[in-house]
């Protein structure tokens, strides 16, 4: 899978995906 089937394949959850990130890897 490439980066970009990856974002294209989870763009719909990115405003989950991103706070959850930060607040992982701050």
């Amino acid at each position: 899978m490439t980066a970009t089937n990856v974002v294209t394949s989870s763009f719909p959850i990115w405003p989950f995906v991103v706070p959850a990130y930060v607040n992982i890897h701050g």
